[in-house]
């Protein structure tokens, strides 16, 4: 796993963060964590979904780089050339079903 997120309250995110990291790095060496991943904010990217306060909770969006990814791949599939192989298929379908279950039904509309 290279991604660790958690809720935490305003004022013990950044001791929560360093704790966390101290005890990864004693277990898996020091320089194990790459600085992004230690990144901190109302706003942060989890695993390509982006989480967002607003006056009455939390908006969520797919990161703009997957939305591109997903763009390719539906207008690749509707090029003119007459078929949609059946690997390309399933990968499209792979994208656009982890859109719907995974970013949107799993935390709300």
């Amino acid at each position: 796993m290279d991604d660790f997120f958690a809720a935490e309250l305003e004022g013990t995110v950044e001791g929560a963060m360093r704790s966390f990291a101290q005890l990864v790095e004693l277990l898996l060496g020091k320089g194990t964590i790459a600085p992004e991943k230690l990144e901190h904010g109302p706003a942060l990217c989890i695993l390509g979904v982006c989480v967002e306060p607003e006056e009455s909770g939390f908006r969520i969006k797919p990161h703009p780089d997957k939305v591109a990814k997903w763009l390719h791949a539906i207008n690749a599939a509707l090029e003119p050339r007459g078929k949609l192989f059946p690997g390309a298929a399933e990968k499209l379908a792979g994208k656009l079903s982890w859109c719907c279950s995974q970013a949107f039904r799993q935390y709300g509309r």
